[in-house]
């Protein structure tokens, strides 16, 4: 599997919604109705809605949350990556956000972890070593690197956490799959934290 499948693979995992516990008040963004066009044009709107109230209250956290999903569904991900950015400063700082944000700074960089990506990964782990976001976008950055026992470690120990027979698990080990054909096959790896 060559790497840019790899980064493909982000996007399923990217697109999940964020925990209802990191930011129990966010409004749910409602899925496109209608043809294509209707709905980008509807997306427009709301994000014209969205930047006014901004302007007028810019610590409105809920606006910025909905402002980056309405930005990630317009492939716009370098102003989803700021959005999500602007959203963890009010609502603090969580696994969730931190990881949001790096997922769309690697969009928008066309698909490699810049350093500031990288910073918000391992701030996550170190929030929560096991989350599982954090851990694959953890893999994708040793793996760019041509680190791949390290990249391995991380994708082990998600593959621990995802059900069997999901699409997510079929991602992992297809991203490990890749090692094995490098002749890499890593132990699991306890902690998220580690090798950063």
């Amino acid at each position: 599997m060559k790497l840019f499948i790899i980064l493909a693979l982000i996007l399923p995992l990217a697109l999940l919604p964020l925990s209802a516990s990191a930011q129990p008040d966010s409004p749910e963004m409602p899925a496109p109705k209608g043809k294509q066009e209707n709905a980008f044009a509807e997306l427009e709107g709301l994000v014209a809605l969205l930047l006014e109230r901004l302007r007028e209250n810019p610590e409105n956290a809920n606006d910025w949350l909905m402002l980056a999903r309405s930005y990630t569904y317009m492939d716009k991900p370098a102003k989803a990556a700021e959005a999500f950015g602007q959203a963890r400063q009010q609502f603090g700082v969580s696994p969730e956000l931190l990881t949001s944000e790096a997922e769309y700074l690697m969009l928008a960089a066309g698909g490699q972890l810049d350093e500031s990506a990288k910073a918000l990964v391992k701030r996550a782990l170190e929030m929560r070593p096991g989350f599982g976001r954090a851990l694959w976008l953890a893999g994708i950055a040793h793996y760019q690197r041509s680190d791949y026992e390290q990249a391995g470690r991380y994708w082990q120990q998600l593959l621990a956490q995802v059900s069997a027979g999901s699409e997510s698990e079929s991602m992992v080990r297809e991203a490990l799959d890749d090692l094995a054909d490098r002749g890499v096959v890593p132990a699991p790896q306890e902690n998220g934290t580690s090798g950063h």
